[in-house]
């Protein structure tokens, strides 16, 4: 789907995020997947100040596949605005 350089890029980016972040994602075993999921999508977008590009990037996704995420989750612009 992605170049290999995109890939490398997405690495490195991933790679930058996580070793910059003091993350407040917290979850307990055995809580849902897709809540796990969620956290992690609000956490990265708040980091990247609600760049969603940037955060399909460092979450390893595709711009589709995070708006779809969003909208599964109820977390589309005008929710995400209350978020910041």
């Amino acid at each position: 789907m992605y170049s290999t350089a995109t890939q490398e890029s997405a690495k490195v980016l991933s790679a930058n995020a996580l070793n910059s972040v003091q993350s407040g994602v917290h979850f307990a075993p055995g809580m849902a997947l897709a809540d796990v999921e969620k956290l992690v999508i609000l956490e990265t977008l708040r980091h990247l100040r609600f760049n969603r590009t940037r955060a399909a990037r460092v979450l390893g996704i595709g711009i589709r596949t995070l708006q779809r995420k969003l909208k599964q989750y109820n977390l589309e612009s005008g929710n995400l605005s209350a978020l910041s």
